[in-house]
Protein backbone atom coordinates (compact mmCIF):
# COMPACT_ATOMS: atom_id res chain seq x y z
CA UNK A 1 0.00 0.00 0.00
CA UNK A 2 1.31 3.35 -0.74
CA UNK A 3 2.03 6.10 1.41
CA UNK A 4 -0.04 8.14 -0.70
CA UNK A 5 -3.15 7.25 1.50
CA UNK A 6 -2.81 7.87 5.18
CA UNK A 7 -6.21 6.36 5.90
CA UNK A 8 -9.04 4.59 5.08
CA UNK A 9 -12.51 4.78 6.91
CA UNK A 10 -15.17 1.90 7.32
CA UNK A 11 -18.30 2.22 9.37
CA UNK A 12 -19.25 -0.87 11.22
CA UNK A 13 -22.52 -1.51 13.71
CA UNK A 14 -20.03 -4.40 15.72
CA UNK A 15 -16.37 -3.99 16.62
CA UNK A 16 -16.53 -7.67 17.49
CA UNK A 17 -18.16 -8.81 14.24
CA UNK A 18 -15.50 -6.18 12.34
CA UNK A 19 -12.38 -7.51 14.68
CA UNK A 20 -12.82 -11.21 13.68
CA UNK A 21 -13.53 -10.21 10.34
CA UNK A 22 -10.83 -7.30 9.35
CA UNK A 23 -8.32 -8.44 11.92
CA UNK A 24 -7.50 -11.46 9.91
CA UNK A 25 -8.03 -9.98 6.37
CA UNK A 26 -5.77 -6.55 7.06
CA UNK A 27 -2.97 -9.19 8.83
CA UNK A 28 -2.70 -10.52 5.49
CA UNK A 29 -1.65 -7.01 4.12
CA UNK A 30 0.55 -6.31 7.37
CA UNK A 31 -1.20 -4.54 9.53
CA UNK A 32 -0.69 -5.24 13.19
CA UNK A 33 -3.52 -5.49 16.21
CA UNK A 34 -5.46 -2.47 16.48
CA UNK A 35 -5.36 0.46 18.76
CA UNK A 36 -8.19 1.87 20.29
CA UNK A 37 -9.28 5.95 20.12
CA UNK A 38 -11.62 6.48 21.83
CA UNK A 39 -14.00 4.18 19.93
CA UNK A 40 -12.00 3.86 17.01
CA UNK A 41 -10.31 0.92 16.06
CA UNK A 42 -7.19 1.27 14.40
CA UNK A 43 -5.04 -0.98 12.29
CA UNK A 44 -1.33 0.57 11.54
CA UNK A 45 0.47 -0.91 8.53
CA UNK A 46 3.75 -2.12 9.55
CA UNK A 47 4.99 -1.18 6.08
CA UNK A 48 3.86 2.23 5.70
CA UNK A 49 1.93 4.82 7.98
CA UNK A 50 -1.47 3.72 6.23
CA UNK A 51 -4.05 2.77 8.88
CA UNK A 52 -7.49 1.48 8.32
CA UNK A 53 -9.77 2.94 11.00
CA UNK A 54 -13.16 0.83 11.67
CA UNK A 55 -15.66 3.75 13.28
CA UNK A 56 -18.39 2.07 15.12
CA UNK A 57 -22.07 3.64 13.96
CA UNK A 58 -25.30 2.83 15.45
CA UNK A 59 -27.17 1.55 12.31
CA UNK A 60 -25.87 0.12 9.35
CA UNK A 61 -24.04 2.34 6.54
CA UNK A 62 -26.44 4.44 4.35
CA UNK A 63 -23.62 3.69 1.28
CA UNK A 64 -21.38 0.49 1.49
CA UNK A 65 -18.12 1.34 0.96
CA UNK A 66 -15.57 -0.78 -1.27
CA UNK A 67 -12.03 -0.59 -0.85
CA UNK A 68 -9.86 -2.78 -2.99
CA UNK A 69 -6.14 -3.90 -1.33
CA UNK A 70 -4.10 -4.73 -3.73
CA UNK A 71 -2.01 -7.96 -3.66
CA UNK A 72 0.69 -9.18 -4.97
CA UNK A 73 -0.12 -12.57 -6.69
CA UNK A 74 -3.24 -14.95 -7.28
CA UNK A 75 -2.36 -16.99 -4.30
CA UNK A 76 -2.77 -13.87 -2.15
CA UNK A 77 -5.68 -13.37 -3.54
CA UNK A 78 -6.87 -16.97 -2.73
CA UNK A 79 -5.94 -17.07 0.23
CA UNK A 80 -7.81 -13.29 1.19
CA UNK A 81 -10.80 -14.70 0.03
CA UNK A 82 -10.27 -17.87 2.31
CA UNK A 83 -9.57 -16.15 5.43
CA UNK A 84 -12.40 -13.22 4.45
CA UNK A 85 -14.69 -16.41 3.98
CA UNK A 86 -13.75 -18.17 7.40
CA UNK A 87 -14.54 -15.27 9.73
CA UNK A 88 -17.76 -14.00 8.29
CA UNK A 89 -17.23 -12.43 5.05
CA UNK A 90 -20.05 -13.27 2.27
CA UNK A 91 -19.40 -14.29 -1.39
CA UNK A 92 -19.10 -11.28 -3.63
CA UNK A 93 -17.31 -12.67 -6.40
CA UNK A 94 -14.60 -15.72 -6.44
CA UNK A 95 -11.16 -15.22 -7.10
CA UNK A 96 -10.69 -15.03 -10.77
CA UNK A 97 -9.90 -12.93 -13.84
CA UNK A 98 -12.05 -9.84 -14.59
CA UNK A 99 -11.33 -8.82 -18.04
CA UNK A 100 -14.14 -6.57 -18.01
CA UNK A 101 -12.23 -4.28 -15.50
CA UNK A 102 -8.75 -4.78 -17.51
CA UNK A 103 -6.04 -7.25 -18.88
CA UNK A 104 -4.59 -9.18 -16.43
CA UNK A 105 -7.41 -8.04 -13.39
CA UNK A 106 -7.19 -11.13 -11.25
CA UNK A 107 -9.40 -10.54 -8.12
CA UNK A 108 -12.06 -11.16 -5.79
CA UNK A 109 -14.87 -9.36 -3.61
CA UNK A 110 -15.96 -10.08 -0.07
CA UNK A 111 -18.61 -8.69 1.65
CA UNK A 112 -17.96 -7.66 5.60
CA UNK A 113 -20.43 -8.25 8.13
CA UNK A 114 -21.98 -4.72 7.40
CA UNK A 115 -21.96 -4.92 3.54
CA UNK A 116 -18.57 -3.23 2.65
CA UNK A 117 -17.62 -4.67 -0.33
CA UNK A 118 -13.93 -5.81 0.26
CA UNK A 119 -11.91 -6.85 -2.90
CA UNK A 120 -8.39 -7.68 -3.17
CA UNK A 121 -6.51 -7.49 -6.48
CA UNK A 122 -3.53 -8.59 -8.53
CA UNK A 123 -2.64 -7.29 -11.67
CA UNK A 124 -0.52 -10.11 -13.13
Amino acid sequence: MSDLIDHISISVTDFVKAQIFYGPVLELLGFGNPCDFDGILGYQSAKTTTMILLFLVNSAPSTPLHVAFRAQSKAQVQKFYDVAMAHGGTDNGAPGLRPDYGDNYYGAFVLDPDGNNVEFVARL
